[in-house]
């Protein structure tokens, strides 16, 4: 299986804590960890464990930016296809404490792929952090039988409703977490296409597109949560193989539901790099 992933790429430096600081005080670090993160990343390198992955994305020309795609350059059935822009690579800073709560800071950064889009065949298409213009091309350009956009909190702030209502009308499935889903209120009746509402541990949410709604029991986590981020990504890298196996929606929610909860008991935001790098 061949896939593409439209999306951002950033250096990722985890804090861990073992609790947070009140206002106007300190306290010291237990360690500092560094990662590759991003939501395309996380998406990219979760899909190329078991499939080739094209991952379009966009970085600058510094430091972070070498460190970036010196890590991608090494990772199996991954090719990263990137545009160079002159600036800083993306730095996200994200602090964990004992009981898993997170703090996240952007530094921001280039992150975004601006180039020349190619005609290409794959068997799946994952948008993620996207410009507008950059999305709806691939989209026409890119022959594949399965589209998935998951806007994210990119999409939220840089689409708006308007450009997500846009995007989803030439995608098979959209992806949504519950606080984002309940940022958009009654725009989400204006989405049209296959809808899933990832709910933490609560049942995860299929609206369909005749408005059908369909629950899905998310499996209790065994182990202990250390970690939630990239959470969400997994789950749609683990939906988007087991619908490129099967074609079944239950049976891609069972697979994206196993990919969430093996992210969320170990360090780091994808299941490629559970190891400091």
């Amino acid at each position: 299986m061949k896939v593409a992933v439209i999306g951002a790429v950033s250096k990722d430096i985890y804090v861990l804590l073992d609790k947070f600081p009140e206002r106007d005080s300190l306290v010291f670090a237990k360690e500092k960890r560094c990662f590759l993160g991003g939501s395309g990343a996380n998406v990219a390198l979760n899909l190329s464990i078991n499939s080739k992955v094209d991952f379009y994305f966009g970085t600058g020309n510094d430091a972070t930016s070498s460190y970036i795609l010196d890590k991608l350059s090494k990772v199996n059935n991954l090719n990263p296809i990137y545009s160079l822009e002159e600036g800083p690579g993306a730095v996200t800073m994200v602090l964990i404490d004992s009981e898993a709560e997170r703090r996240i800071i952007s530094f921001g950064g280039v992150a975004l792929f601006s180039g020349k889009i190619e005609n290409a065949e794959y068997d799946a298409l994952c948008i993620v952090e996207s410009y507008d213009k950059i999305a709806l091309e691939v989209i026409e350009r890119f022959k594949v039988p399965l589209k998935v956009y998951m806007p994210g909190a990119f999409g939220l702030y840089y689409h708006k409703l308007e450009g997500i209502v846009s995007i989803s009308k030439a995608v098979d499935f959209i992806i949504f977490s519950e606080s984002e889903a309940a940022m958009l209120k009654e725009g989400l009746d204006k989405i049209s296409t296959n809808i899933i509402i990832t709910r933490g541990s609560k049942d995860t949410l299929l609206i369909d597109k005749t408005g059908k709604k369909y629950y899905f029991k998310v499996p209790n986590v065994l182990s202990k949560i250390i970690d939630t981020t990239g959470a969400g990504d997994a789950f749609c890298a683990g939906f988007i193989e087991g619908y490129l196996k099967t074609g079944e929606i239950g049976d891609s929610v069972e697979s994206a539901h196993q990919n969430a909860s093996m992210v969320i008991t170990r360090l780091g935001p994808n299941l490629v790099e559970a190891k400091e790098v």
